[in-house]
Parts: C-alpha cells; sequence; structure tokens
C-alpha cells in the first residue's frame, strides 16, 4: 500500500534560513539514499513564512519504515531540533 507522510514544521523567525540550509541537506539525501520514496516536497507556507511542510509519498509501508532509520536523515534532522516548535505528525 502506497504510503504518505506529511510533516508540519514550525520555525523561529530568527531560524529560517538555518532551517531552509539543514532542509536542503535534507532533501538531497532523501533523494539519494530512500529509492523507494515516490515523491518529495518541502514547501513554505505563503501566509506564514515560519511554518513549512513535509510531503513524502513512500512505495510501501517498508519504504516509511526505513526513511526512520535512514542513517543519514536522522543526524541531519536532530542538529534542527533545539529550535523546532513541536512538530505535527499526520499519516495518511
Amino acid at each position: 500500500m502506497t504510503m504518505l507522510l506529511m510533516t508540519r514544521i514550525t520555525v523561529a523567525d530568527v531560524k529560517q534560513a538555518e532551517h531552509l540550509r539543514l532542509a536542503a541537506a535534507v532533501d538531497k539525501v532523501a533523494m539519494e539514499s530512500e529509492l523507494a520514496m515516490l515523491h518529495h516536497t518541502f514547501d513554505q507556507y505563503p501566509q506564514d513564512p515560519c511554518n513549512f511542510i513535509w510531503s513524502e509519498c513512500y512505495l510501501n509501508d517498508e519504504a516509511l519504515l526505513f526513511q526512520r532509520v535512514n542513517a543519514p536523515s536522522p543526524n541531519i534532522s536532530m542538529n534542527s531540533r533545539a529550535w523546532l516548535a513541536p512538530l505535527i505528525l499526520a499519516l495518511k
């Protein structure tokens, strides 16, 4: 079954540039290492530049689970945890 992962992130005003830099690094790693990812986007809300949303579509549940343990991605995203607001995770 195809899986869609969407994550909304709120970033402090002063950390937007740093978050965009880290997001680009995560995008690159994900596209290179998660071969069963069918679609991947990272967008900024036009109404509120502090809000971002990731959307990822995976071939199946195994591909989604691989994303959770993919070694390079968690290491990059852990660098931003100190300044991110709590995130909302929705699996649909």
